[in-house]
């Protein structure tokens, strides 16, 4: 709901144009200014860093801010304060928005167009949470088992190699960024990392996705893993099928002979991380005694590792396994529930 007759209060959403300044400081610190026009910044909820909220506060629609707070540079090495840089900011408020949430009933439950009653929509995110824990819990297991193999590793990869599978990551990276229209220098900017540290991280994401490929791709040959077209056709079905009203063209997009023999080697690493799994003690049990939805496959793995080759139709899109960040499992009901409130429109 539209703000007039108070100041920006946390939780609520600012409309801003917002510059920020940095002030040249040496060591691969150079002087740059981003501008950011019709922000929507929800306070208490965005990646600016602490202090920005209370320098904020109290600001009407039609003030301007200006403040300056030092903003963390580069990764942090554990156990030592991060690296940081000046930055002026100036925030031009244009418009204040606060949260409101429906109430939670029945009513609320239909405008979500899946549920008759509130009981049917709780039930749901119940079964939802469950999941959510179940597959994060599996996955951990999943990774924990690969990393003990790799670790195990003595094979060294060719340095050629590694900067191909580099080069890709970035790509796809840049890829991935530009589609949530931002620039890279924006990206780095709000993840407070400079482009060679945020490459060296890729870096090492592509030698351990090498590493995985190789020692599941070891363990398929030695356990005599293999394949068959009708489990590479079945997989295709049930990709497909997700895709609703597109569902033939994925259909046909995955059917080509390059994509097939990269569902195929999806597959067969699948297996392999399974077989891990059991080597290391199998799956966590689930214990809530709450019937939900929850298949295993290995893909979570599999995703994570960098070990998939192509399981959707843009598989030609960019490198194997690519690793975006990923959204932490809602922790509660009532969170999960609160959350479907805002995605009906709190800010009106």
């Amino acid at each position: 709901m539209p703000v007039e007759d108070r100041g920006v209060e946390m939780g609520d959403q600012v409309i801003a144009d917002v510059e920020t300044a940095f002030a040249d400081e040496g060591e691969g610190k150079p002087a740059r200014t981003t501008n950011r026009e019709d922000a929507e910044i929800v306070l208490g909820e965005h990646n600016y860093p602490e202090g920005f909220d209370q320098a904020v506060l109290g600001a009407r629609a039609g003030d301007t801010r200006t403040f300056t707070l030092r903003w963390p540079f580069g990764p942090q090495e554990e156990g030592q304060e991060p690296d940081t840089r000046s930055a002026e900011f100036t925030v031009a408020v244009k418009d204040i928005k606060r949260k409101e949430l429906p109430p939670l009933d029945d009513e609320f439950a239909r405008s979500l167009g899946e549920h008759e009653t509130l009981e049917d929509l709780r039930q749901d995110v119940r079964r939802r949470l469950r999941d959510d824990a179940l597959r994060a819990a599996r996955t951990a297991t999943e990774n924990k088992a690969v990393d003990a193999a790799i670790e195990k590793a003595t094979f060294e990869i060719p340095q050629r190699l590694i900067d191909a599978e580099t080069d890709a990551l970035v790509e796809e990276r840049r890829r991935a960024v530009a589609d949530q229209r931002l620039t890279l220098e924006r990206y780095l900017q709000l993840t407070g990392q400079s482009e060679e540290a945020w490459r060296s991280e890729l870096r090492e994401q592509a030698t351990r996705q090498l590493k995985a490929r190789l020692v599941l791709d070891e363990v398929a040959e030695k356990e005599g893993f293999t394949t068959p077209p009708e489990e590479v056709q079945a997989e295709i079905e049930t990709t497909a099928l997700g895709y609703g009203d597109q569902a033939e063209e994925v259909r046909r997009t995955l059917s080509t002979e390059e994509n097939r023999r990269r569902i195929a080697t999806s597959l067969r690493r699948q297996k392999a991380i399974q077989r891990l799994v059991e080597y290391a003690g199998g799956y966590p049990q689930d214990t809530t005694g709450i019937d939900g939805h929850e298949g295993q496959n290995g893909e979570e793995a599999i995703a994570h590792t960098g070990t998939t080759e192509a399981a959707a139709p843009a598989a030609s899109a960019g490198p194997a396994g690519e690793e975006g960040p990923r959204e932490p499992p809602v922790a509660t009901e009532q969170a999960a529930t609160a959350e479907s409130a805002n995605a009906s429109g709190a800010f009106r």
